[in-house]
């Protein structure tokens, strides 16, 4: 099933309050972003603490997803490794359960050294049928540049398209998508309407907010920016909590899942710091974000 336009829902991974790994949990998160009508979903990525989990757990959570979702979306399986054998590895399990790609972020030295990212991509694809999505993420820089985003469209015929996550991503966005590149906006959220109006094919963003994120694509694929506009701006007060940083995010994610009733325990494999204060928050920011997704239908 090929990937198409509009919300990926990037899922979390939801552990038990001892910290297993726990899969009953991931499956209600799955049905719901499929019924709050994502158009995919992204597994086994920085938003599931990919980097905290073991082969054996990654395998269990793809297993899952493949499992619960049973094709009703496309969906993606992140399968970045610290050496290309196991970039392999989960590119495998990604073909053996029919994702409709895998996910791989360019390796963080390379963006100082551009000249090895094609071959390296090249390595990454060669000998598998199931089309590469590549995410382009550095931290603090501004990722490839155009130049090499075209040399990899030209080399990699499995090439499905380009998560775009460095900052500032609007202009790169545009380019790509005037180009004819099947082009994601990462981490979208508190960007999306600007996203939509450059042309992006889909935008990621969590899975707990996957209900107005979609009204949001809804209104503006059909159309009507100013309905599209009026959603997101409910979100306004909501976005400056999630927003801070890659942990407050997924620990803000979980506590909204939790509230939904769809996971026992709002655990993070890194602990956060909450306290009465950030705790009060993240409440307050949860109220206002169910207001919005009611309101939004």
């Amino acid at each position: 099933m090929a990937l198409r336009p509009g919300i990926l829902a990037a899922l979390p991974t939801p552990f038990t309050a001892g910290g297993d790994l726990d899969r009953t949990s991931l499956g209600r998160v799955v049905r719901d972003a499929v019924a709050a009508g994502a158009d995919g979903l992204l597994a086994a990525v920085r938003a599931g603490e990919v980097d905290a989990l073991s082969d054996a757990e990654r395998e269990a959570v793809a297993r899952t997803v493949a499992e619960v979702n049973r094709d009703a979306v496309p969906w993606v399986l992140g399968a970045s490794a610290p050496g290309i054998e196991g970039v392999h590895r989960h590119a495998a399990l990604a073909r053996e359960l029919g994702a409709s790609a895998f996910l791989v972020a360019v390796p963080a030295p390379f963006y100082g050294r551009p000249e090895d990212i094609v071959p390296f991509f090249r390595a990454v694809a060669a000998g598998h049928d199931t089309p590469l999505l590549v995410e382009d993420s550095e931290p603090g820089g501004q990722g490839m540049d155009l130049a090499v985003l075209r040399a990899l469209r030209d080399a990699v015929p499995t090439l499905a398209g380009i998560l775009v996550e460095a900052s500032p991503f609007g202009p790169k966005l545009s380019a790509l998508a005037g180009a004819g590149s099947f082009v994601c906006a990462g981490r979208a959220l508190s960007q999306l309407v600007e996203a939509l109006d450059r042309g992006c094919q889909a935008a990621v963003v969590d899975a707990s907010v996957a209900r107005v994120a979609k009204a949001v694509d809804r209104a503006h694929r059909g159309g009507d920016r100013g309905r599209a506009v009026e959603i997101f701006r409910r979100l306004a007060p909501v976005l400056a909590f999630p927003e801070r940083d890659a942990l407050t995010s997924i620990a803000f994610g979980k506590r909204l899942l939790k509230r939904k009733g769809l996971i026992e325990s709002a655990a993070t494999r890194v602990p956060f710091p909450w306290d009465e204060w950030n705790r009060r928050a993240a409440d307050e920011a949860i109220d206002l974000y169910r207001e919005a997704e009611g309101a939004a239908g």
